[in-house]
């Protein structure tokens, strides 16, 4: 188990990758059920967190299109605190739904933050600009790399290297702390910040996000126990019973379940096509709808055992079963075409046995 320092979307969070040793029970049975019991650890050891398992392979992140984890609802628009009411709203009805882990939202709504305001008359009685005062606020809240960018070059080995300032995280832990910053722009230790400032402790949302212009807040879970699209249709019905969003906000679904939409949407439409196909086909090479028809109708009864098939395995009916389904379909049609071609032949090409006017008949009827 090893920590993994990224940029996160504050201090509040940590990365944890976790590899499996090779050749154990890693199967899918076996890692959902380690995640069961580290959620249940974790909520023991450190009651009031918040714990969500990302997916760490390649193939999961890309089908998720970006997405954390395969849920993902997205609740859009202009006014966030309007985005922030209604994602609320969506997330009690998402609560309801058993299968659904780590439910929470993406941007943290109320990270606690310290408003700061300045006096601009009280610190102009000391020669103090605005500027002064933030370039005494900055390094000890942040640091100075993301106001005044400063590089050194190393003669000896020419790499560059960020030169920054910043005050000690132990030495600012309290309001009073900050409060006694000296803002001096030559250097003096008065005046201090509370002399020409206002300190109150507030919140702010951790997180800005935007989707073309507009604010977006997202709701992240994993599934347990169902499959995706059996989810799928039980988070439509808690999608709807939330009720329309407000003018100005929109909901929409992301994650892993708008690709396998589209997948089982498009096989579907594909079969439909190629039955069609199949079917002009045929009546342009027997030149007869009734023949066509004749191999056509066994693909009603293919589909009924794949049907049976997948009930008795207890499968569900998913990409690799669809497209077994169309194989089930060819072959079945190419057997058609065989039985029906040779019938035809046979009732095309045999001689009857009663040829009028000859007022008797043949004495052995056999085909020509």
């Amino acid at each position: 188990m090893d920590l993994i320092h990224l940029f996160t979307s504050g201090p509040q969070e940590a990365i944890v990758q976790v590899e499996l040793k090779p050749g154990g029970a890693g199967g899918a049975e076996a890692r959902e059920t380690l995640r069961e019991r580290l959620r249940a650890v974790l909520r023991r050891s450190l009651p009031g967190s918040q714990v969500s398992f990302e997916a760490a392979d390649i193939v999961s992140q890309v089908m998720s299109f970006g997405s954390p984890t395969p849920i993902e609802v997205a609740v859009q628009g202009v006014s966030l605190q309007d985005d922030y009411a209604f994602g609320q709203k969506v997330q009690s009805q998402l609560a309801r739904l058993g299968f659904l882990r780590d439910l929470q939202f993406a941007q943290e709504q109320n990270y606690p933050t310290l408003d700061i305001a300045i006096d601009r008359g009280r610190a102009g009685q000391f020669g103090l600009t605005m500027s002064d005062v933030a370039r005494s606020v900055v390094p000890a809240t942040s640091s100075s790399r993301f106001t005044d960018p400063n590089y050194w070059r190393d003669p000896n080995s020419g790499n560059a290297f960020q030169i920054q300032v910043e005050l000690p995280q132990n030495l600012m832990q309290s309001v009073d702390q900050v409060g006694s910053l000296p803002v001096m722009a030559d250097g003096r230790a008065d005046p201090q910040l509370t002399d020409i400032a206002t300190l109150k402790l507030g919140t702010m949302p951790g997180l800005i996000e935007r989707y073309n212009g507009q604010h977006v807040v997202s709701l992240t879970a994993n599934i347990h126990g169902v499959t995706l699209g059996a989810a799928a249709r039980q988070l439509n019905r808690a999608l709807a019973a939330a009720g329309a969003p407000p003018k100005g906000v929109s909901l929409k679904l992301r994650g892993e379940i708008p690709p396998l939409e589209e997948t089982i949407s498009g096989l579907r439409t594909g079969l439909l096509l190629a039955v069609l196909a199949i079917f002009l086909l045929l009546a342009a090479n027997f030149q007869s709808v009734r023949l066509a028809m004749a191999v056509v109708l066994t693909i009603p009864a293919v589909l009924c055992g794949v049907l049976l098939m997948l009930l008795a395995t207890a499968t569900t009916l998913n990409v690799q079963s669809f497209m077994g389904a169309i194989m089930a379909v060819g072959i079945a049609v190419a057997n058609s075409i065989l039985l029906v071609t040779f019938a035809e032949r046979s009732r095309t090409t045999a001689r009857p046995c009663w040829t009028p006017p000859s007022p008797a008949p043949p004495a052995a009827c056999a085909p020509s």
